[in-house]
């Protein structure tokens, strides 16, 4: 794949045959762009332009996508769908760490569960004991609360519960182990040191099949390294 370098690269090579190298430089650099965009065209995996422009202040319904800062931490290679911020901290869920543990067998006592093969997640370090649910759908429980555009949050199994059995061909949903967390400040901080990329939010993204290379491509795409 070519990334910024080799297209500024090819466009300092002296141009020697007038405009027909100039088109052929200029059908070069949107062949090479176009090579980074199709690399995430990939099963159920949601195709993303990367943008320029200010940095994105957190938010509930953003990505934060760690950093080689992380590399020797528990959030190495995460990627963090922010479900609350304010003053007084922030929480999250990690998206892309499945736990290759089917839910009905997480849950043998969940009669509603049984049958229902789809892997449990791990949403972070703070109360692993504790199950929260992402779902996308556009009939959400009262219960529930909205995310981002069609994302929404629960705690508990009674909302796998409620989600899993009713879902339709358009609906989504995923249960995580635990969540992560920041003290007031705390997130601020790591983002000002670099720790954290902060994205919006695709909610293709957060029910894609493709969570193994999920951090790779969206730091990738959005560490600077693409025009």
């Amino acid at each position: 794949m070519y990334n910024s370098r080799t297209l500024n690269y090819v466009a300092a090579r002296p141009i020697k045959r007038g405009k027909k190298a100039s088109v052929f430089f200029i059908l070069l650099a949107l062949f090479c762009t176009s090579l980074q965009i199709s690399a995430w065209a990939d099963g159920n995996t949601a195709t993303l332009i990367p943008t320029k422009g200010p940095s994105l202040a957190p938010k509930k319904g953003r990505f934060l996508v760690a950093t080689d800062n992380l590399a020797k931490t528990s959030f190495k290679e995460t990627v963090i769908l922010m479900t609350h911020f304010s003053k007084r901290g922030a929480t999250g869920i990690a998206i892309n760490r499945p736990a290759h543990i089917p839910l009905d067998e997480a849950f043998p006592g969940v009669e509603s569960i049984q049958g229902h093969r789809e892997t449990l997640f791990l949403g972070g370090p703070v109360k692993t004991d504790t199950i929260f649910v992402l779902m996308k759908t556009q009939r959400p429980h009262n219960y529930m609360q909205q995310i981002t555009n069609g994302i929404y949050f629960a705690a508990g199994l009674g909302a796998i519960s409620h989600g899993l059995p009713k879902l339709n061909k358009d609906e989504s949903v995923r249960a995580y182990a635990g969540y992560a967390g920041w003290t007031a400040g705390q997130l601020q901080v790591e983002i000002k040191r670099g720790d954290w990329l902060i994205v919006e939010a695709n909610p293709l993204i957060v029910f894609e099949d493709n969570t193994d290379s999920l951090w790779s491509r969206l730091h990738q795409t959005w560490s600077g390294n693409w025009i």
